[in-house]
């Protein structure tokens, strides 16, 4: 799978443990930056990124396209299939939909998966059943539901979706059966997660001082992760006094091996300035574990996260990580009713306005809760609907 696919293992119990092991260890890491890298003279990877770390913490997101969206369409109902109410990244994306539902006028029908995702052709069925309008579903590729889809397709049921894989871009022999994908600034999913990978590069390079030793730990399987590290290595390769090593795990290792593998990696490397990892969920399912240890045995090290959920940015607020790239999930269900309400009235699907946006301590980071998009984009799309 991808990329999100890992996020339904970010549960609170970890979320809880993480927060807790590492804000203990705040006091002996309170300096991010007070190992060996930060301490000599820059290198120079840090002008090679620093225009990209500029553009990318000022942000490129934009608010959404709305100049041309047609009013609200009435009285319609949509179902929302989710990845799993019991994740926070799901649930979030799954929330936006509904309360963009409601800014709208439709009612909405929630089918949650449980993080089951081979149950997604369930709730399609039931939805086609149920003479639903439309579809939005969040976190799914089309591989899981590839024959309910193209029943949703054959009685005309429109299928908008955000960061899922549609079936053509797994397999180019299969059909398209996604109607429309939530796309980003940076473009197609695909692509924003390789700007995505590139953003968290440019973010670890400046807090080594571009003489960083550093870890960046993914899956070896996700479609989407791989996305991510292609971008985080094209930024990496602009420090040329860097050295970068990416850890990759399979799936099982998430919950049962990332933490060994990223400690073994520390005992190889008593160098190493810096860990980063792909996501959230990675530094929740393990990798927190092990820089803990590796901090309460004397080591300084930079941690720098993903997308910025409630735990990890109640870590960067206490200084125990640095910072991470941003996503509001909530930002692309709003973005999936606005083109369902386009394409039921015959327009073309357009853009969300989402695109990458950097955050540390001093930046982008909201007082409590988790990481919020800098643009209001929840009034735009309720003005344009209600004209």
């Amino acid at each position: 799978m991808k990329l999100t696919r890992i996020r339904r293992h970010l549960s609170a119990v970890a979320a809880v443990v993480l927060t807790a092991a590492l804000a203990a260890c705040g006091t002996a890491d309170s300096d991010p930056q007070s190992g060996s890298a930060a301490q000599a003279a820059p290198g120079a990877g840090v002008a090679a990124v620093q225009g990209d770390f500029d553009r990318w913490i000022k942000g490129t997101s934009v608010a959404p396209p709305v100049a041309d969206s047609p009013k609200a369409a009435a009285g319609k109902h949509i179902w929302i299939i989710s990845c799993g109410q019991s994740n926070a990244s799901c649930a979030r994306g799954t929330k936006g939909a509904q309360d963009a539902a409601a800014a709208i006028g439709w009612e909405a029908t929630v089918y949650d998966t449980k993080g089951n995702l081979s149950t997604a052709g369930d709730g399609i069925r039931q939805a086609i059943a149920g003479r639903a309008d439309g579809i939005f579903m969040y976190f799914i590729d089309c591989s899981y539901a590839q024959q309910p889809l193209a029943e949703a397709k054959a009685a005309g049921i429109p299928v908008v979706q955000a960061e899922g894989i549609d079936c053509n871009i797994a397999d180019p022999k299969s059909p398209s059966l996604f109607t429309h994908s939530v796309s980003y600034e940076e473009g197609p999913l695909l692509t924003w997660l390789e700007s995505f990978g590139a953003s968290l590069a440019a973010l670890l390079v400046t807090e080594t001082n571009g003489r960083g030793n550093i870890l960046f730990v993914a899956d070896n399987v996700a479609i989407g992760t791989q996305n991510v590290i292609k971008g985080y290595k094209r930024e990496m390769a602009k420090c040329p006094d860097c050295t970068s090593e990416v850890v990759e795990y399979s799936f099982d290792q998430l919950t049962a091996g990332v933490s060994q593998q990223v400690q073994q990696k520390l005992l190889q490397k008593p160098d190493t300035d810096a860990v980063g990892v792909a996501y959230d969920g990675i530094l929740q399912g393990g990798v927190s574990v092990a820089v803990l240890q590796s901090i309460r045995g004397g080591r300084h090290l930079v941690l720098a996260a993903g997308e910025g959920s409630a735990p990890t940015m109640d870590l960067v607020r206490k200084g125990s990580v640095v910072g991470g790239s941003g996503l509001d999930n909530e930002w692309e269900g709003w973005s999936g009713v606005d083109n369902l309400n386009r394409i039921m009235q015959g327009a073309p699907g357009v853009g969300s306005g989402i695109g990458i946006q950097l955050y540390d301590k001093e930046h982008n980071v909201p007082a409590s809760g988790p990481y919020v998009a800098t643009v209001d984009y929840q009034a735009a799309y309720r003005k344009a609907w209600a004209r």
